[in-house]
């Protein structure tokens, strides 16, 4: 498993990954 610290890189891009694509479903959800 990947620890969760705050500044840890890969967890972030993980972070920032899943927040991409949240947002490209939600904006299919809506059209």
């Amino acid at each position: 498993m990947v620890p969760k610290h705050p500044k840890n890189p890969f967890f972030f891009f993980l972070k920032q990954q899943n927040a991409k694509l949240a947002q490209k479903s939600h904006q299919f959800m809506l059209y």
